[in-house]
């Protein structure tokens, strides 16, 4: 878990491990306090710094994106492709919700679906029900990759419109000059 902000109010309505009482307190900390209160035998490393501050990058299994920036999105995915780790994205703007599973070089990755100079709306609207909804899809994307990797679509987008319950399921493909996973150098 990386995190290097502090709770504020704003927060409450969509993160749903913090209460009032943890206004101004590491986001990371509380978390792991809420965490180890539901399973105290769980490890977790909390960094409380911003992701690209890291000195270096632990070896993990899957790394499950909850950024609300793509400059971060982008960082962590260039890490995945590096350390060919499996990396989960998901974001949500109200009622709407993306989740792709990244799996190096066997499908595309974030930059080939998002190339760095798209312009995303990083001031979005957030629907507690969205965050919850989007999040239990990709901890379910995880534990599927994890128990079953054989039935998970690399690169797959899968876009969510909670307002009207429709999904729509896009098949990504790798592109070749993507500056991240590309086969062809830019």
């Amino acid at each position: 878990r990386q995190d290097y902000d502090t709770i504020d109010i704003s927060n409450l309505n969509r993160q749903i491990l913090y209460r009032d009482s943890d206004i101004g307190r590491f986001k990371t900390e509380v978390a792991w306090d809420r965490i180890k209160e539901i399973n105290p035998k769980t490890h977790i490393t909390v960094y409380n710094m911003k992701l690209e501050d890291i000195d270096y990058m632990p070896k993990v299994d899957i790394w499950i994106d909850g950024l609300d920036n793509f400059s971060s999105r982008f960082y962590l995915n260039s890490i995945a492709v590096k350390t060919n780790t499996i990396y989960i994205h998901g974001a949500i703007d109200a009622w709407n919700g993306e989740i792709m599973t990244i799996i190096p070089h066997k499908g595309a990755c974030l930059s080939c679906v998002f190339p760095k100079n798209t312009k995303k709306n990083e001031n979005i609207q957030v629907l507690s029900s969205s965050v919850m909804m989007i999040g239990a899809i990709m901890a379910n994307q995880a534990i599927k990759a994890i128990l079953y990797p054989e039935k998970v679509i690399p690169g797959e987008l899968i876009l969510i419109d909670l307002f009207n319950l429709n999904i729509e399921k896009i098949r990504t493909k790798i592109n070749p000059q993507c500056p991240v996973c590309g086969t062809i150098s830019g």
